[in-house]
């Protein structure tokens, strides 16, 4: 996170994206993960996770659903 802070501080124009990726499955807690990646100057978030269901698929349309409209960031899922 102080990483970010001086990425920024040195490059003001620089657009930050923070990613979560898991290979295995789609967590439960999607909403806690993208708030842990939340932070102030980052621009885009990206979430990433197998879907072993077609459950797991519409659990990631619900988080889109839930948190695109509070945020005025680029906001991608993909599984």
């Amino acid at each position: 996170v102080d990483f970010i802070d001086k990425l920024k501080k040195q490059y003001p124009q620089l657009n930050i994206l923070r990613s979560y990726h898991n290979l295995h499955e789609t967590p439960q807690n999607l909403s806690a993960i993208l708030e842990s990646l939340q932070y102030p100057g980052v621009k885009a978030y990206k979430i990433a996770t197998l879907a072993n269901s077609t459950l797991d698929g519409l659990r990631m349309l619900k988080l889109i659903q839930k948190h695109l409209n509070e945020q005025s960031r680029t906001f991608s899922v993909t599984n």
